[in-house]
């Protein structure tokens, strides 16, 4: 449960920051992606 809620909050961070930078954000979904396999 801990480590669901660590992905939530990094979930959350990565669409603040799809926002403000898309550079960054296209490397965070590669990052999500590989956490979720």
């Amino acid at each position: 449960l801990k480590m669901r809620k660590k992905i939530k909050l990094k979930t959350m961070n990565w669409k603040n920051s799809h926002m403000h930078e898309s550079k960054y954000s296209r490397n965070d979904v590669f990052l999500i992606l590989m956490i979720f396999q």
